[in-house]
Order: structure tokens, then sequence, then C-alpha cells
């Protein structure tokens, strides 16, 4: 497999977050372009950013970040929820599950992985998952949460918040500057 293109470095990065504008293919992404029979030009309209921000409940913002409360983690388990805190991880999975799809107590690499309940994507759409990391490794992966044209909504210590960024945030970081790719949950799946 291909080295992940660093941010500031990969010509064409803008293609893995290309725009969608407010219509999705959902026949094509799912494989079933062309197929002799099928429809090709069924189209969902893909919420905007402002819609989905506005269907967080509102305590969501207002979340701490816990490096302690990760997936999986005591602390979790013991007290569910964001009240308390999370990670980048936990948060992104509360926020996914609001919309819908749940997926396991995964850390990063197991995310990055999985094959059953998540398939990897070229193109994000809203609800994606995009994993930053300083290299091509996703073992302690940054997790966030797509919520438009190259914008993701995150948790991370350096704001202590929940906070969306634009790409070019990410790439301003050593920590973030690869942007491994993105996992969306598979129908049914999560």
């Amino acid at each position: 497999m291909d080295r992940p293109p660093r941010l500031g470095e990969h010509a064409r990065l803008g293609e893995l977050a290309r725009p969608h504008g407010d219509m999705t293919d959902v026949f094509g992404a799912h494989g079933c372009r062309d197929r002799p029979g099928t429809r090709t030009e069924a189209r969902v309209r893909e919420p905007s950013e402002s819609e989905l921000t506005a269907r967080l409940p509102e305590g969501i913002w207002s979340t701490p970040y816990v490096g302690r409360r990760f997936p999986g983690s005591r602390s979790v388990a013991e007290r569910p929820g964001l009240a308390r805190g999370a990670n980048c991880q936990f948060f992104a999975y509360e926020v996914l599950r609001h919309f819908g799809p749940r997926l396991p107590a995964w850390r990063s690499s197991d995310l990055w992985d999985d094959t059953v309940l998540t398939e990897r994507v070229r193109e994000s759409r809203p609800l994606d998952l995009a994993l930053f990391n300083p290299g091509d490794q996703a073992w302690g992966a940054h997790v966030g949460v797509v919520v438009g044209e190259s914008r993701f909504l995150h948790l991370c210590a350096e704001v202590g918040r929940p906070v969306i960024w634009p790409l070019g945030e990410f790439a301003a970081r050593e920590r973030y500057r690869t942007l491994l790719g993105f996992k969306r949950a598979r129908p049914g799946g999560g």
C-alpha cells in the first residue's frame, strides 16, 4: 500500500476530501455504478455542516479533553457518556453514535484495520471518520468526524474542547501532518 500523503506535500490532497456539493451518488458509492438493470442516478441530499452541528446535543460542545477516557477504558465503562470528558476516539464514536452508527470500543489502529463494520474510502462525506498522525501508522492516530468540505469536528488536548478545523489546521501541526485516510461505517454494520 502506498504511503499516506503528508498534508502540505501532496498536490492532489483535495481529491481525498473532494466536495460532493449537496448530493451523493448512492449506488456509485457502493460499487453499483453501471451494472445492467440498476439505477445509477439515485441521489440523496447530504446534510450540510450547519445542519449536522445543529443536530448535536448542546452539551457536546462542552466536552473536556481527558486522555484517559478512551474507548474500552475503565473510566468510560464505569461512567459512560461525554460529561466527564473523552479522548478524540471516544468523542468521535459518540458523535457518530448520535447519528446512528455504533462502532465497538476500538482504538485507532483497530478502526483502521477493520473491514467488517467499516470501509476505507477515498472521498469523504459527512460522518466519515478521518485519521491523522505524524507518520503512516494508524496506532495512536487522532480521529475526527467529517462535517463538511475538508472540515472536521474533533477533540484534542491542545484546544481542550470540541472544535471544527479545516484541513490546513491539521497540516500546520506535526502530530497531525499525515492524513491516513477516511473510514465509513458500513450500512447495517454499526
